[in-house]
């Protein structure tokens, strides 16, 4: 079984300075738990 816990964002720049946001979430998966994530620019947060 999977279960998705409470979705957060979180803004964050890189080591060149490109700023981003990442889109993040807590997965359980039979008792394992994981976070799952998504980065994209900061335009298209």
């Amino acid at each position: 079984m999977i279960t998705i816990r409470k979705i957060w964002t979180e803004d964050f720049e890189t080591k060149k300075g490109e700023k981003g946001t990442r889109l993040s979430c807590q997965i359980d998966t039979n008792g394992k738990k994981d976070v799952l994530f998504l980065e994209c620019e900061k335009k298209w947060s």
